[in-house]
């Protein structure tokens, strides 16, 4: 297993992987059932440590080596880490949900909105790549171009308020 890959899969169990404050150590969030990667981060911590150095870490300080705020679009930050921000967005803001479906350029919008005010201070990740992320994360349109199976969670929410307002009508 790479670096990028056991990264990957942390961020993917909604973990977390940064650099120590003095860039010399590993930090590590695993959840409950991702304690197993522990171990294959302390088999590859020279990996993961040059990883963090090289890019993947520049977003855990938000600034790039000259002091600037990093955008996905710097030339340090690779594909790794735009598929880290938008499932990062993805866990955070979003609901997977088989019955629902979204229109991409509101989802577009919302990530933009998001990562303006939590990751970057610019929305640096084009439409098209996003759609792209999307697309490599799995998630597909349908006929309409629609993304299937995946919901805001505030919209969620609301729809699910929704149909128990609806209910206590119908047994009202």
């Amino acid at each position: 297993m790479t670096a990028s890959e056991l990264v990957a899969l942390i961020e993917g169990a909604g973990g977390s992987v940064a650099l120590s404050p003095d860039r010399q150590h590993v930090r590590c969030k695993l959840p409950r059932a991702a304690g197993s990667l522990l171990e294959q981060v302390r088999l590859h911590r020279e990996e993961v440590l040059k990883l963090l150095k090289d890019g993947h870490g520049q977003l855990a300080g938000h600034t790039n080596e000259r002091g600037q705020v990093a955008s996905i679009c710097d030339g340090g930050l690779g594909p790794l880490l735009v598929a880290g921000i938008v499932g990062q967005w993805l866990r955070k803001r979003c609901v997977v949900a088989a019955r629902c479906a979204s229109n991409p350029q509101i989802l577009y919008r919302e990530f933009s909105s998001w990562a303006n005010t939590t990751v970057l201070t610019t929305a640096a990740l084009p439409y098209e790549a996003f759609i792209s992320e999307l697309r490599e994360l799995g998630w597909r349109s349908n006929e309409d171009g629609m993304i299937v199976g995946l919901c805001l969670g505030e919209d969620f929410l609301a729809a699910v308020e929704m149909e128990r307002a609806l209910r206590r009508q119908v047994l009202n």
